[in-house]
């Protein structure tokens, strides 16, 4: 993930069994809700491997707590989307960053 300091954000992953043909970057924006308390919200696109045919996206918005100068963790609630937009199934998540040297 990249905290951008205009108050955008780029994330990437590749689910297991998939290929980073299948989906672009997450792109989304964060803001500052006091202190070391941040909130941000990600989207990403999905392609059906064998058709090319957009299959949906996923949307990720979490709360992160920064632990340190160079440290941070989040909890977050991940949706995803079929291609009409109607939720398919929802899911919770956390992680722990910390930034390169």
């Amino acid at each position: 993930m990249t905290f951008h300091n205009d108050g955008t954000i780029r994330g990437d992953a590749v689910a297991p069994g998939s290929t980073a043909a299948e989906g672009t970057a997450e792109h989304g924006v964060w803001q500052n809700e006091g202190g070391e308390n941040y909130s941000f919200s990600l989207i990403s696109y999905g392609w059906d491997a064998d058709t090319g045919a957009f299959a949906g996206s996923g949307k990720i918005t979490g709360d992160l707590k920064r632990l340190s100068k160079d440290g941070f963790s989040y909890d977050a609630t991940i949706q995803f989307l079929d291609a009409d937009g109607n939720v398919l199934f929802t899911r919770c998540g956390q992680a722990t960053g910390t930034r390169f040297p």
